[in-house]
Parts: C-alpha cells; sequence; structure tokens
C-alpha cells in the first residue's frame, strides 16, 4: 500500500523525519 509514501510527500521535512524514524524504529532521533 501506499501510506507511507503519502506521508512522506505531504510532511514537513521535519515530519518526515519522524514518520522515517517509526518505520525504521529509531526511537533515539525522536
Amino acid at each position: 500500500r501506499q501510506g507511507h509514501a503519502d506521508e512522506f510527500t505531504v510532511k514537513r521535512p521535519v515530519e518526515r523525519k519522524q514518520v522515517l524514524a517509526d518505520i525504521l524504529g529509531l526511537s533515539f532521533l525522536r
């Protein structure tokens, strides 16, 4: 599904980093 792709296109750079962190499970980026 394209859910994550949509998140990347609509969110600001900082929020993108947050989403990427969630996807990768890198809680230290929070």
